[in-house]
């Protein structure tokens, strides 16, 4: 069966949600703890709760911000706020940075498979395996990728919620986990851009499937669940790390998660736990990289004569290009990332935030007339 047309893709709010929420444990459980931890050190599962508040905050002001886009794409909404040139800029700054998140989650699962099972194959060739698959679903559509959602997410709970914490509760040292903020604030507040960078980042994707949503009322609380269930888990891979080596030693690994796994002792029926985990994270983290894709193609509607398909085409060859160029390994990669987190965060509010005062001065009432006139639509 071939998947309707573009325009016509529609998509539920729980597969939203849904989609969000798996797109986003596949980033923040794979190197985020450890960055938390080596900043905030045992209060590294406070900080998760302050990021997951922050992504909420951000869910309010994104959900009111995108029921002013109606059926338009953000592209067309820009364009119709800040005119030709600055309403270009503004949509391909915001693609700009879903690219950039998209080759980071890519990448930074190219080495994760480099580390754990082909030690000796060329970056290049891993990287090109890994683009292509996210890139052919997204260009595939909205559909599949909601789909895909429902059978992530679930594999992603029985792993990172039920398997995880009950093999490593019994050796838990629960006095790491005790909060002392011994060097105050500081370094947990340090640590939350590491992480509400990809809470933002992800929940942007709403501007590119709002349009599509079948019940588009249903917005806010879509992105609050999907943000709470990822910070949920973040939290819970928080307390487990830091309980199981200490925040001094969870500090130095680069990927805790996979440490952990990999030397948990639990019997002959499975031998090798952190293969399975990591074949669950990367389908995972395909999905969060086609989504991201998708959502930087949806986005352009409106502003080039390319169709959504081919330019998500065009995205995922610049980032097969990015990924196969030499590259730092994945700590500096990671650090990289960690750097750029707060002026990435401050560009994301300041493209939502201007955009949105720039149309409540220029046309106060637009969104008010775009309600009664839809009123008056389903009367007739």
């Amino acid at each position: 069966m071939r998947v309707r047309q573009q325009g016509h893709q529609a998509i539920s709010a729980r597969q939203l949600w849904l989609l969000i929420a798996a797109s986003r444990v596949a980033v923040i459980t794979a190197t985020l703890p450890v960055l938390t931890t080596g900043r905030a050190g045992r209060d590294a599962w406070i900080a998760s709760l302050l990021m997951t508040l922050a992504a909420v905050i951000f869910s309010v002001l994104l959900a009111s911000f995108v029921r002013r886009l109606g059926r338009q794409s953000f592209a067309e909404y820009s364009l119709d706020v800040w005119g030709a040139w600055l309403g270009r800029a503004m949509t391909l700054g915001l693609c700009g940075i879903l690219l950039a998140g998209a080759f980071a989650q890519l990448r930074t699962f190219t080495d994760l498979i480099t580390v754990t099972a082909l030690p000796n194959t060329p970056d290049w060739t891993l990287s090109i395996i890994a683009v292509l698959p996210p890139t052919f679903v997204a260009w595939r559509g909205l559909d599949g990728l909601g789909r895909s959602a429902e059978i992530v997410i679930t594999l992603l709970a029985l792993t990172f919620v039920v398997i995880f914490p009950l093999v490593s509760v019994p050796e838990l040292e629960w006095r790491w986990i005790l909060p002392v903020m011994e060097h105050g604030l500081s370094p947990i507040l340090s640590s939350i851009p590491v992480g509400l960078v990809w809470f933002l980042a992800f929940s942007l994707t709403a501007l590119a499937a709002y349009p599509h949503v079948d019940q588009r009322q249903r917005i806010l609380p879509t992105l609050i669940m999907g943000n709470v269930v990822a910070g949920a888990v973040l939290v819970l891979v928080s307390i487990v790390v830091v309980g199981q080596f200490g925040p001094a030693e969870a500090a130095k690994l680069l990927s805790p998660v996979y440490s952990l796994v990999k030397n948990l002792q639990i019997g002959g029926i499975v031998r090798r736990m952190e293969i399975l985990v990591v074949a669950i994270w990367v389908p995972a983290a395909g999905l969060a990289g086609a989504f991201l894709l998708w959502a930087a193609a949806r986005l352009l509607a409106g502003i080039t004569s390319l169709q959504i398909r081919h330019a998500v085409l065009l995205g995922g060859a610049i980032v097969v290009v990015a990924a196969a160029l030499p590259h730092p390994n994945l700590f500096e990669l990671v650090t990289w990332q960690t750097r750029l987190a707060l002026p990435l965060i401050l560009a994301i509010l300041a493209v939502i935030i201007s955009t949105w005062a720039m149309d409540l001065i220029r046309r106060p009432g637009r969104h008010t007339s775009r309600r009664s006139a839809g009123g008056a639509s389903r009367e007739k």
